[in-house]
């Protein structure tokens, strides 16, 4: 089965769509900051896996284009 990533934009939104998916009885994982940008991150690095290396600038223009 697919996973859906959701981030609410604020407190209530969130509390509003964890309310409404626990009412559903759909497991929920919370996922904390840096967890978000590791997977982001990891992500980024798939997609860009072609065998060619990267360099520090190139990485930096990517991420702040993503």
């Amino acid at each position: 089965m697919k996973s859906i990533l959701v981030s609410p934009k604020n407190t209530k939104e969130y509390d509003f769509v964890l309310e409404i998916l626990n009412r559903m009885n759909v497991k929920i994982s919370e996922l904390s900051e840096e967890q978000i940008e590791d997977f982001g991150m990891s992500y980024l690095m798939k997609e860009k896996d072609n065998g060619k290396k990267m360099t520090r600038k190139e990485l930096n223009q990517y991420l702040e284009n993503a």
